[in-house]
């Protein structure tokens, strides 16, 4: 497998998945990108969604590059399907049926673990997925406790330590709980250097807040908002050198449904360490100005992708698209961008 420096989690929902599909593709060939299996949008046609409509959408953007698959624990994403494919029965063969059932050589398959679970179930399942994919990833929150007992069922079933990626997960950080997610994650990481001293170790997290009100760093009508998890990254890899960068691609972790509301036009531009934004409702200007006001920021550096596109589409005052979920899939894209062009470390999995 060609060297990642990059994993990004990716819920399969329309602003995530467009974001991604508009990516150079010399970029998508440096990342692995998580994709975390979703229903499809709802519709009368397919009421409870499918995720055979979020597989053929993952397909047509990926192309042959390698990337992981998961399947959502968000409630509000699932249906059906994702449950039952969910089910540890036999090994949790439902899940090791359907993604050897695709045929994609490039797919690295993720390991599902229920903490009150048969152990056996989890050696079973990974026994078949190391068996038939050249490597598998496992991902667990970075404050659980139980990674010991995971780790255990998962060495038994492994064909070859090297085989496996783990990527601890510390979802949401704030100011607030930088130092402990930083801990937490630092504790998970020297734990699988000394247990699977061959397996490959990635971090991931966001600091993207669920409402741009949220953030200290800001006012409404503009903010600089830290990116924390890639500030904790540079500090851990200090001492974990092997150590590969992840994130949710600047979104908040948890994805809400969307609904009615009177939202604010707001466009985020995605720098190294910060994501700026300028926020201005319909009378004061809207998309255009907050365009307008981006590109005269003195941190705006034209950085050449889709999304930047975009920007400039809307100083003409005709935006491509007038809906938070379209401006979603912009700042993914620059910020997918910029990190692998800043990134400069190079891990083989």
């Amino acid at each position: 497998m060609k060297p990642i420096n990059y994993i990004q989690v990716i819920k399969t929902t329309d602003a995530e998945l467009k974001g991604y599909a508009n990516l150079a593709d010399e970029v998508k060939s440096e990342i692995l990108p998580l994709f975390e299996l979703t229903r499809s949008r709802i519709s009368k046609r397919v009421p409870e969604g499918s995720i055979y409509r979020r597989l053929e959408n993952i397909k047509e953007s990926v192309g042959e590059n390698p990337f992981i698959l998961d399947l959502t624990s968000h409630e509000d994403l699932m249906n059906y399907q994702i449950e039952e494919l969910l089910d540890d029965e036999d090994g949790f063969s439902a899940w090791t049926n359907f993604v050897e059932s695709l045929e994609i050589e490039s797919l690295i398959p993720a390991i599902h673990v229920y903490q009150d679970g048969d152990p056996e179930d989890v050696v079973k399942q990974v026994e078949r997925l190391s068996a038939s994919f050249e490597s598998v990833a496992f991902r667990i929150g970075a404050d659980d406790t139980d990674l010991d007992f995971y780790l255990r069922s998962i060495k038994r079933g492994l064909r070859n330590e090297d085989q496996l990626l783990v990527i601890v997960d510390a979802e949401f950080i704030t100011e607030w709980d930088y130092s402990a997610k930083k801990n937490d994650l630092e504790q998970k990481i020297s734990f699988l250097n000394r247990e699977v001293p061959n397996a490959s170790v990635s971090i991931c997290g966001s600091s993207f807040p669920k409402s741009v009100k949220d953030s200290s760093a800001g006012s409404d009508a503009y903010g600089k908002l830290p990116i924390y998890e890639y500030a904790i990254f540079s500090e851990l890899s200090a001492d974990h050198p092997n150590l590969i960068y992840g994130d949710y691609a600047s979104i908040h972790p948890v994805r809400y449904q969307a609904g009615g509301g009177n939202w604010v036009p707001r466009i985020d531009y995605p720098l190294d360490d910060f994501i700026i934004y300028y926020r201005f409702r319909r009378d004061e200007g809207s998309y255009p100005r907050c365009a307008q006001e981006l590109v005269d920021d003195s941190d705006f550096d034209d950085l050449a992708c889709w999304g930047t596109e975009q920007i400039y589409s809307a100083l003409s005052g005709e935006p491509n698209g007038k809906s938070p979920s379209f401006w979603i899939a912009v700042r993914l894209n620059i910020h997918i961008t910029r990190k692998v062009r800043s990134l400069t470390q190079r891990i083989i999995l």
